[in-house]
């Protein structure tokens, strides 16, 4: 399961929420999506914030300030 909040909400250009995963010990992270006009078409971004990467075959786990897709 998934908790988190609304954190901005501004249509069709941005949605903002807090993410974490209820079922594991992990920190809240940030989830954005944007959207911007370009080159005549949509351009949306997806950025995380304050994530934990894993790769729990190898037992890591590292955390991730800021990630843009």
């Amino acid at each position: 399961m998934v908790v988190g909040k609304v954190i901005a909400f501004d249509p069709p250009y941005i949605y903002a929420r807090t993410f974490q995963m209820a079922n594991i010990d992990e920190p809240l992270c940030q989830v954005t999506y944007s959207s911007e006009e370009k080159n005549g078409g949509t351009e949306i971004n997806l950025t995380i914030e304050n994530a934990i990467e894993t790769a729990p075959h190898r037992g890591l786990f590292a955390p991730i300030k800021r990630a843009v897709f």
